[in-house]
């Protein structure tokens, strides 16, 4: 086995850097390197079968020198100057830091730099880090960058010429140079780490160059050199070099080095001459799955003990398999293949079709012919009609899964490795190097299945034909044009990952979250319920003359429920009016009760919605008047329902949701005004007065709180004896979403959270039923269904935009990956400058691009704003991770959640991945829509809507990657609970049946 003979210093993947330079455009934030690798790179805490690619430059397991016990001992062995920055304020402020004014030791210095060269087998890069020791663990400040330009490559690259290869890292000396104050260089290490490619060429002549480094540096350079017992100048050991990767991928997400003891992660890593693949098998049901009980003992074998526990890792670096090693070798089989069938070389210089060029893309390549030591050029051609197919059986062909396996199971070439599918079924993992550089340029989302992988890998297979689906990406046109090999690249980390290192195509996860679709209904029986609310319904006063808790007096309004009210101080029915004027439309739910019991019932509910052509009251920005007279059409409805004897006794209320929000104070207070003077003046029912907010816009918070509470107490969980967990509620409206749940924080002593809900807007304190439930609620403006298609199709226009000087390609078709292929859209849309809107033709691409719609759904979702108070949902918003702290519990989802899913034949339950393949199926367009022949009405509806693909899309990233639910987690749809319509408007309805609340009868009852 292997053990760690030195601490773990950085992680070295190998990245070509000519390939892809644009992941090592680092931008600075305020909160700290960490913090922002954290953001951008681990974006999600989610669980998958779903792969997560990471760009992950080469940044923190530096920090293992500073936690481990022995970079403790190392770090207070070196010897600082006896004048200068000793642990207190800096004497030259120009080394300082901003972060603290004295070190948190004196025995530290306040800040430390450390060179680290990473010697790439296609070019080499410097990392300038700026560590402070503000607090008990250094702090990694600053990062400066630099690789060598393309022409100079990579120490290899100089095999036969060390002075050679050891000034090619001049140019990155500098920047050192230039970076480290002058004070302070003379205790700033530098270690110059190589990998696959200076492994390739042989002890002898890398023996030579890194012996040549070594002195250039000692010599010419103020910097100290680690020494050679500490492997300052070495070729890293492969294990090393993915062991690194998963120290760095497992501290970044908390799994290691902390109180948190879940299960880590995996990481495979592709560099351009050696790939690794490093994890933590597990063995539970050993002896009932015919498995080991144990890791075998051997070189794959790393034990490695970080943060009190002790890690049994699988890993293996398999050298030759890296990608551009991967694509001389399958060149290299296409040859030898032609060679096996041809007696002369008059080929060589025809053009030869290879299935792993896209069709009309050529590409022009060195090759070596058996019995030859030149190489020659030779030029690929790609197949008249798309060959991907063909491809990956070349690429499975290099992995020689035949090889003989001396300790099974292997993975391929030989190589035991424990079957992911028995040893590592449901974590995280974490691809990257090759596997971001070829799937993020194209628009692939932070996380997505093989299947998506390969779906990818048919387009790109496909060539021009197939690319338009690209155009919006930018800069994705560019690199498929200027890269032929994209097909085969694709294809060969495909046989890599599913063929070679076995990973099923629909990795699978056994956690499941359940959802709903709630749409809109029923909350606050909790007044009723709980001893307060019993106090307050007491209060209230009825009529003198009416019907006070007797048999009704007209039969008309009375009820079947009894005969007579529970309590002589209540009437045995009543009615309340609730309007939702919500963004796309308002809403009248006419509720009525009896009180035939002591908490009152709701018997029935008369429900309306304003047609699609009326609008919301925000459609009338401008014009108060139509906005008031646009409710007409619902109070008609409470005309006709309740009885006229009620009317005067029965109050109304009207909350306004997100769509008023976003149009303004002033415009918004018109609006308000107008309606409340329409129905005080014009009907007969009495308004609840301002103080009680009886016509307000709605505090988001209470909109989500009002449904949690509704949705809990029809299912008896809350207001009853049932102690269960409660449900978790996610509201999609058409200007916000909402979220509440009752996080709970079990085991938090060992699972490196804290042990409850942190104070601030998002907690909201509910005392009900004789319980009290601390709730994280928060409401997303911006971020409800029309807003978010509204967003998604701005990011799209300001990316054309940025590339057009004129405005000719407004009156084009624009192909929009969230459009089905065969469909096309015209919407309005405002250009940069102007503030007239204009109408644009979107149309779907002509193969289907669902991956691509969810990229630009998660960009909306701005995974990477600061994150002031950790964990984060998106946009900065902190929540407690549902996959920590609401693992099990029910989920319901509604609104647009349910009338997207329901109407295409979902069940009342499903999971994420369902809803996932549900989304891919509707992006196909109608080629793959014969599965909704038999549901009714499904095929108008998806004819009739062509964002249905969109609307899908921006639904999957929202509760996937956005409120980081796994993909496997069960949801639950639901419009009603026990007859009863789901939503706040029920609790903000019951309190109204209450004396106080804000209005009285505009006459007496008739008696």
């Amino acid at each position: 086995m292997r053990t760690p003979t030195s601490p773990p210093s950085s992680k070295f993947p190998v990245f070509d850097p000519h390939e892809k330079p644009d992941r090592y455009k680092f931008k600075p934030k305020r909160q700290g390197i960490i913090g922002r690798m954290k953001e951008s790179w681990m974006t999600q805490s989610q669980r998958t079968r779903w792969i997560k690619t990471a760009a992950i430059v080469f940044a923190i397991v530096t920090l293992f020198y500073f936690i481990s016990p022995k970079g403790v001992e190392v770090y207070h062995e070196v010897t600082h100057p006896a004048q200068g920055n000793n642990g207190q304020s800096p004497s030259d402020s120009s080394y300082g830091t901003e972060r603290c004014t004295k070190s948190y030791s004196k025995d530290k210095p306040i800040v430390q730099y450390v060179l680290m060269i990473d010697a790439g087998s296609t070019g080499s890069r410097i990392h300038v880090y700026k560590f402070n020791n503000c607090g008990d663990t250094p702090e990694l400040e600053h990062e400066e960058f630099k690789m060598t330009e393309k022409d100079v490559g990579g120490l290899s690259k100089y095999n036969g010429d060390p002075v050679a290869a050891a000034k090619s890292l001049d140019p990155l000396m500098k920047v050192a140079m230039d970076t480290v104050p002058n004070a302070l260089k003379g205790c700033t290490p530098v270690a110059v780490k190589a990998t696959a490619g200076l492994r390739m060429i042989g002890k002898e002549a890398s023996d030579a160059i890194l012996a040549e480094v070594r002195r250039h540096l000692e010599q010419d350079y103020p910097f100290p050199v680690v020494d050679k017992e500490n492997e300052g100048v070495v070729i890293m050991d492969g294990s090393l070099e993915g062991v690194y990767a998963w120290i760095t991928t497992n501290y970044l997400l908390g799994k290691i080095g902390g109180p948190d003891k879940s299960e880590t992660a995996a990481v495979f890593d592709l560099g351009g001459g050696s790939t690794q693949i490093v994890f933590e098998p597990t063995f539970k049901g050993a002896a009932h799955g015919g498995m080991p009980e144990k890791l075998a003992e051997g070189d794959h074998k790393y034990d490695l003990d970080f943060g009190g526990r002790h890690f049994e890792l699988y890993q293996h670096s398999h050298l030759g398999y890296g990608l551009m090693a991967a694509r001389k070798a399958i060149h290299g089989a296409l040859i030898k293949d032609i060679e096996s069938k041809n007696t002369d070389k008059a080929w060589v210089k025809q053009p030869i079709v290879n299935p792993c060029i896209a069709p009309g893309m050529n590409k022009t390549v060195e090759v070596t012919l058996d019995g030859s030591e030149e190489p020659v050029e030779v030029t690929f051609v790609g197949p008249s009609q798309p060959a991907p197919a063909q491809c990956r059986n070349l690429a499975e062909k290099i992995l020689n899964k035949d090889e003989e396996c001396k300790l099974a199971p292997c993975s391929f070439n030989g190589i035991h490795q424990p079957l992911l599918s028995k040893t590592f079924t449901k974590e995280d993992v974490y691809i990257f190097s090759y596997f971001f550089d070829r799937t993020k340029p194209l628009g692939m989302p932070d996380s997505f299945t093989l299947r998506e992988m390969h779906d990818l890998t048919q387009t790109v297979c496909m060539g021009k034909s197939g690319w338009d689906v690209f155009t919006t990406i930018p800069d994705a046109m560019a690199e498929l044009d200027g890269r032929p090999e994209w097909c085969l690249d694709l294809n060969f980390m495909m046989a890599l990952l599913h063929s070679g290192y076995d990973m099923p195509i629909d990795r699978e996860r056994t956690r499941w979250i359940k959802t709903a679709a709630i749409v809109f209904a029923i909350v606050t029986l909790f007044y009723f319920i709980s001893p307060k609310g019993v106090e307050v319904y007491h209060e209230v006063t009825h009529p003198a003359q009416g019907n006070n808790g007797q048999s009704p007096s007209d039969s008309s309004y009375g009820t079947e429920r009894c005969t007579k009210s529970y309590s002589k101080d209540k009437p045995i029915v009543q009615y309340v009016l609730m309007i939702d004027a919500g963004s796309t439309g308002s809403r009248i739910h006419v509720y009525k009760f009896n009180n035939c019991g002591d908490t009152p019932e709701l018997e029935h509910e008369e429900f309306k919605m304003t047609e699609k052509d009326v609008g919301g009251l925000s459609k009338y920005n401008g014009d108060p008047v139509a906005a008031a007279k646009s409710l007409d059409p619902l109070m008609k409805v409470a005309m006709d329902t309740v009885p006229n004897a009620l009317k005067g006794c029965t109050p109304v209320a009207v909350k306004a949701t997100a769509g008023l929000r976003m149009i303004g104070k002033e415009a918004s207070d018109a609006i308000l005004a107008e309606v409340r003077r329409h129905l005080e003046q014009d009907y007969p029912f009495p308004v609840v007065d301002k103080e009680n907010e009886g016509v307000v816009i709605m505090d988001g918070s209470l909109e989500g709180v009002y449904a949690w509470i509704t949705t809990n107490y029809l299912l008896g969980k809350i207001g009853g004896p049932d102690k269960s967990e409660t449900a978790a509620v996610f509201d999609l409206g058409g200007g916000s979403t909402q979220i509440v749940f009752e996080p709970t924080f079990k085991g938090a002593a060992h699972g490196g959270m804290p042990e409850k809900l942190a104070e601030g807007d998002h907690k909201y304190d509910l005392d009900f039923g004789g319980r009290h439930f601390e709730l994280y609620q928060h409401s997303h403006l911006g971020y409800g269904l029309m807003a978010a298609r509204k967003a998604i199709h701005g990011a799209l226009i300001k990316d054309i935009e940025s590339k057009n000087t004129d405005k000719a390609w407004v009156k084009q078709p624009i192909v929009n990956p969230c459009i089905a292929p065969g469909m096309n859209k015209t919407v309005e849309v405002t250009l940069d400058g102007s503030e007239e809107p204009v109408e644009v033709t979107f149309v779907g691409p002509s193969q289907p691009a669902p991956a691509q719609c969810r990229n630009l759904a998660e960009k909306i979702l701005n995974k990477d704003e600061e994150c002031k108070l950790a964990p984060c949902s998106f946009n900065g918003i902190h929540q407690p991770l549902l996959s920590k702290t609401f693992t099990k519990e029910d989920v319901y989802i509604f609104s647009y959640f349910f009338d997207r899913t329901k109407p295409l034949g979902m069940p009342d339950s499903f999971t994420l991945r369902e809803m996932h393949d549900l989304t891919q199926t509707v992006c196909m367009g109608k080629s793959g829509w014969d599965v909704f022949t038999t549901i009714p009405d499904a095929m108008a509806e998806l004819d009739g809507r062509p964002e249905w693909c969109l609307d899908l899309n921006f639904m999957m990233a929202l509760l996937h990657s956005g409120y980081d639910m796994p993909i496997d987690r069960e949801v639950k749809i639901a419009k009603k609970i026990k007859g009863n319509e789901l939503g706040w408007c029920l609790g903000a309805s019951l309190p109204l049946l209450a004396g106080g609340s804000g209005w009285s009868c505009k006459v007496n009852q008739i008696a």
